[in-house]
């Protein structure tokens, strides 16, 4: 774990499992498998999950 000093200036996300309902869930899950899978063919900002709120 880092200390806290090494995270200033750095956004801190919590993931909390059981929000949302099923169907956000879902969409949630998708948008991380994608992520995970072209994380390294796009350049643009993977902030999907931020327009989602």
């Amino acid at each position: 774990m880092r200390r806290v000093e090494q995270l200033l200036g750095w956004q801190v996300w919590e993931f909390d499992h059981d929000a949302g309902t099923p169907e956000e869930r879902a969409e949630v899950e998708r948008l991380r498998q994608d992520f995970t899978r072209h994380r390294f063919q796009r350049k643009e900002s993977q902030d999907l999950l931020l327009r989602m709120q």
